[in-house]
């Protein structure tokens, strides 16, 4: 009879254990990611991948092509896909306009605030596209809102990651 309540109290106790070792583990993962995705806003070195297009008119779409944004110290390269009304003539209807690069644009972001970062690009060397705002959450993923002279704004949504670096 004691022995088996020993072996209770040793199986009650392990298991404690071993979901406080697990619990504290999944926090400091959680930590770690927070203070990745903030170490890669201040270095200015990330990739927005996108992953759903959600023009102002119709419905969600699906991107089954790798589309992205990334940003590396002072060069920003837009490789988007537009969906939307466009009120003026584009120069090159061939190209998509969100499919630029550029070396002149200011960067802002915020402190984290309820679990996510907000930032602002404006561009300065493009005529049509006037600012990116991407809100990212602690969990890497996030909303990239863009703002144009002459279309209706699209949004997208995607994740953060790791600027891919050519060695």
């Amino acid at each position: 009879m004691k022995k088996r309540i020993f072996l209770r109290i040793c199986s009650i106790v392990g298991l404690s254990l071993l979901l406080l070792a697990q619990s504290s583990f999944g926090q400091d993962s959680a930590g770690q990611k927070k203070l990745g995705i903030q170490e890669m806003l201040n270095s200015r070195e990330f990739v927005f991948r996108a992953q759903f297009a959600n023009p102002m008119r119709g419905p969600s779409r699906p991107l089954t092509t790798p589309y992205e944004l990334k940003i590396d110290r002072d060069t920003l390269t837009s490789n988007l896909p537009y969906f939307g009304r466009v009120y003026a003539a584009p120069i090159n209807p061939t190209r998509s306009v969100l499919d630029f690069v550029s070396h002149r644009f200011s960067y802002k972001w915020t402190t984290p605030k309820k679990g996510r970062w907000e930032l602002t690009i404006k561009i300065e060397d493009n005529q049509d596209v006037q600012q990116f705002f991407l809100t990212v959450f602690d969990n890497g993923s996030g909303t990239l809102s863009v703002t144009f002279s002459s279309r209706d704004g699209i949004s997208f949504n995607g994740y953060l990651q790791q600027s891919d670096k050519p060695r």
